[in-house]
């Protein structure tokens, strides 16, 4: 069953046993901020989402629902950079990649 990032983050906090306004000071937000986030009002931006799961040692791929033996918090933050470029932007990253990959010191890999 699916569970929302609200039941997810409330979850994460109880275990860690850590309150909504601890969280906020860690993440430099209010308290009440905090609270939308935990009601689903709000969802955190991608870079808070990124702090919250450091300080709950909470992993995004919960969050994707993406199984956690196929992608790390860093692909999936580059992964969501990605999805943040205009079109143009993302087929020259693409043909960035390309480059790259082409290069010795790739292909051995």
């Amino acid at each position: 069953m699916h569970k929302t990032f609200g039941k997810l983050l409330t979850d994460a906090m109880d275990v860690s046993d850590i309150t909504q306004k601890e969280l906020a000071g860690k993440l430099g937000v209010s308290s009440s901020t905090v609270s939308y986030y935990c009601k689903d009002k709000r969802i955190p931006p991608y870079p808070v989402m990124v702090k919250i799961c450091k300080i709950l040692q909470f992993n995004l791929n919960e969050i994707y629902q993406i199984p956690s033996n196929q992608i790390s918090n860093d692909e999936l933050m580059l992964l969501r950079k990605y999805e943040a470029l205009e079109n143009d932007d993302k087929e020259f990253f693409d043909k960035l990649i390309d480059v790259m990959l082409s290069n010795e010191k790739y292909s051995r890999r």
